[in-house]
């Protein structure tokens, strides 16, 4: 997989927002940042075939958060889908070591706040 600027720009946000992948309370706490993870995100994916799947989860996602009676379960499966389709392109040998390392930091970070949902 050939990573981009935007890409490894957001992945680079996101693991910041995330820090070590221990605490995801920022997000519970403020929905708005995860609004706007997910909106770069869908961004910095536009019109990637091999991450539809992807792109499909974080927009159900967003629509999840923006509700006013958010399902909880739904959002945590689609967390741990997200984390599942991330673990997948980690084990993609096109992705260079250093992004690879980052994407399992990711794969926790969004099996952490998944769990805490």
């Amino acid at each position: 997989m050939e990573t981009y600027p935007l890409e490894k720009r957001m992945l680079a946000d996101t693991l910041g927002l995330f820090g070590s992948g221990r605490d995801a309370s920022a997000l519970t706490q403020s929905p708005d940042q995860g609004l706007l993870l997910i909106e770069g995100w869908l961004n910095a994916l536009r019109g990637d075939g091999p991450t539809s799947a992807i792109s499909a989860e974080l927009a159900e996602l967003r629509t999840h958060l923006r509700s006013e009676r958010p399902d909880q379960d739904r959002i945590r499966q689609l967390l741990m889908n997200l984390a599942g389709h991330t673990d997948r392109i980690t084990k993609d040998p096109a992705v260079d070591p250093q992004t690879g390392s980052q994407l399992k930091q990711l794969v926790d970070s969004l099996r952490n706040l998944g769990s805490q949902f």
